[in-house]
């Protein structure tokens, strides 16, 4: 397999190579039959043209200020672009407010946005406000459509668990952006320089690459025009390259994760109440002033068919869905429950691109890895739970997800169908670690299977 892979690379740049040298046979071939280097100059005329410029005292520094001013730029679009673009995306008017402006910018040419700014500004800076200009609406949009895309399902996990805000950037918003950043960035890339050169070759200020393509042009020397061109194609395609390299790496960077931080400190935990719990949705009513009585230490199992509401009720302890019942009570569970609750969704709702620890991890907090990793060899064998959640079958993704719940420091466990997918062996295992892991918590279970009840009541009994 390693074989067949560098021999696919050598083939590559074997192609690669042999296409550079076929267009380079082909403008020499166009050259001659010009047969005028004022009028189209060769590869070699260029070669030499490039030879003069790089001896030159000013060379490099020219590059650098050009290279500095249309990294200014970027840096400065792609900052507005991203900052506006979350506001854009969590506020539909600030999005409708800017729309018309990103549109005036993306639709009118850039030499009408030079002159403006020549008038308005000069050309010392130019290059920075056209790179800019070029740029912030691609990261703008990037970043709003990106943002739109984040799972809810995983937002949700987020609530439950109290997940920091650094972890929620990492693992769900970066991952939502990166396919529409790909593509802005892929465009913005190659656009800064042509932008940025063509304000520069318009405004022609000191030390400037365009200041260079200009004069070469006004002294007729079309070997040089050529040989700045070559200049401006290795730049950008290095800069391009560079870029998406970082780009990539800190896509790929997994940082260190910390711990929920709960949003209220209990002196005295969970320990026993009666809530009373309404929901309807349109004219169905689902639940209608139920009572609710839960203990500290008490394994609780709520056996219904499917369609009688007992997810709904889960997500109402949870936080997730709001009571319509306007007690007191109610209103103290919810809020109760959403510092102290730790939840298995009916959904596995999991990074199925991510191993078993890293998404458990990524809730939970790295300092806790250790314990994570002696936890999932409980109810996983080892070479699966090292694979990529998208390689596991579905009971093994439940299982992932029952020692995310039981590991948390939730004082309420809530339990939507823990052993779905899983045969009666596998059952009993996690119906065991349930109970072992239980800590004097509470724990509401749901299920359609009276089999799965029996199994829980009868351990738990024997524990």
């Amino acid at each position: 397999m390693l074989m067949n892979t560098r021999k696919e690379k050598i083939k590559k740049l074997i192609r690669k190579t042999a296409i550079v040298f076929l267009w380079l046979i082909l403008w020499q071939l166009f050259a001659w039959w010009v047969n005028n280097s004022v009028l189209f100059a060769s590869p070699l005329d260029t070669v030499k043209a490039l030879g003069t410029l790089v001896v030159k005292v000013d060379f490099f520094k020219t590059l650098l200020i050009s290279l500095g001013k249309i990294t200014i730029g970027f840096l400065l679009g792609l900052l507005t672009g991203a900052v506006l673009g979350t506001f854009g995306a969590k506020e539909d008017w600030v999005d409708d407010l800017l729309k018309p402006v990103l549109s005036f910018m993306k639709s009118v040419p850039v030499a009408a946005f030079v002159v403006l700014l020549l008038i308005w500004w000069g050309s010392r800076w130019l290059s920075v406000a056209i790179v800019f200009v070029v740029v912030f609406p691609y990261i703008y949009f990037a970043f709003c459509e990106g943002l739109k895309q984040v799972d809810c399902s995983m937002l949700e996990v987020a609530k439950v668990y109290q997940m920091p805000r650094k972890n929620q950037w990492f693992y769900l918003y970066r991952r939502a952006l990166k396919p529409f950043m790909d593509n802005a960035l892929k465009l913005s890339f190659g656009l800064a320089w042509k932008s940025g050169v063509a304000a520069e070759v318009i405004g022609t200020p000191d030390y400037s690459i365009g200041e260079g393509l200009y004069m070469a042009k006004t002294h007729l020397n079309t070997p040089e025009v050529f040989a700045w061109i070559v200049v401006i194609l290795l730049l950008s395609t290095l800069y391009e390259k560079a870029g998406m390299l970082a780009w990539m790496r800190f896509c790929q960077w997994k940082p260190k994760c910390k711990g929920p931080v709960f949003r209220e400190k209990v002196d005295k935990g969970f320990a026993e109440d009666t809530w009373v719990i309404s929901k309807s949705f349109g004219d169905k009513e689902v639940w209608k002033k139920q009572k609710i009585k839960l203990s500290a230490g008490q394994l609780y199992t709520l056996q219904a068919p499917s369609g009688r509401g007992k997810t709904t009720m889960l997500r109402i302890l949870a936080g997730l869905e709001p009571n319509e019942e306007a007690s007191a009570k109610s209103n103290q569970l919810t809020e109760k429950s959403a510092v102290l609750c730790s939840m298995v969704f009916q959904e596995d709702r999991l990074l199925l691109e991510e191993t078993p620890l890293v998404n458990i991890e990524m809730v939970l907090g790295s300092h806790r890895r250790q314990e994570i990793w002696e936890n999932l060899l409980e109810v996983i064998p080892e070479l699966e739970a090292q694979q990529t959640c998208q390689m596991l079958s579905g009971g093994m993704r439940r299982r992932v997800c029952l020692v995310r719940a039981m590991l948390s420091s939730g004082e309420l466990i809530l339990l939507d169908e823990p052993f779905a997918g899983v045969d009666e062996q596998t059952k009993q295992r996690m119906a065991e670690y349930i109970v072992k892991k239980q800590k004097g918590r509470c724990i509401v279970v749901v299920t359609h299977q009276e089999t799965d009840k029996e199994i829980l009541n009868s351990i738990h009994w024997k524990m």
